[in-house]
């Protein structure tokens, strides 16, 4: 149902990552944009849930640190024992600390894609809270990841889940791969 792997990629690898998505420089930086929602529609507020807006920067074959995020992804995913033959999508979420937040509270349960061949491979890039929440199709929790650096969850894009803002570190950045498998 889903997969959770830690320390599958080395120091170094880790911390070029970490450089790629805090490394505010017009030329080799990450394109920063605002969304007023990790969802769409985002769910109205309710005892569970605290929507947020988040930054994202989408990687595209051929820009600047792709080649890069490749790596991250076939090192992932071979810690698996899978690998991947067509990429949907890639981007590089920041999550931003809720001062309000109360514990246990997370964004707006979603799915990446209908398409039962096509899977997410999450990477944590620093430790945070702020965890992704699993569901099953009734959306009961089926179990909270906690962003751990070096830390890789694989799942299918089907499965609802959500992530949710931090309330005690400053932000959560997730790496999120949209991919399908390779026969």
């Amino acid at each position: 149902m889903y997969t959770v792997i830690n320390n599958f990629i080395d120091s170094k690898l880790q911390e070029k990552i970490i450089d790629i998505l805090m490394d505010g420089t017009e030329d080799t930086g990450l394109k920063w944009l605002f969304s007023s929602s990790t969802a769409n529609p985002p769910a109205p507020a309710d005892d569970f849930i605290a929507e947020s807006f988040y930054m994202c920067a989408p990687i595209y074959e051929g820009s600047h640190h792709y080649d890069t995020m490749i790596q991250l992804l076939k090192s992932g995913l071979n810690a698996a024992g899978m690998s991947y033959k067509e990429i949907k999508r890639i981007r590089c979420n920041l999550d931003t600390r809720l001062f309000y937040l109360d514990a246990g509270k997370h964004h707006t349960i979603h799915v990446d894609s209908q398409d039962k061949k096509e899977f997410v491979f999450l990477y944590y890039v620093l430790d945070s809270d702020g965890d992704t929440v699993l569901f099953n199709k009734d959306k009961k929790v089926v179990d909270r990841i906690s962003p751990e650096q070096g830390k890789g969850l694989i799942f299918p894009a089907s499965m609802p889940h959500c992530g949710s803002s931090p309330a005690l570190n400053p932000y959560r950045f997730v790496i999120n791969f949209n991919f399908t498998l390779a026969e």
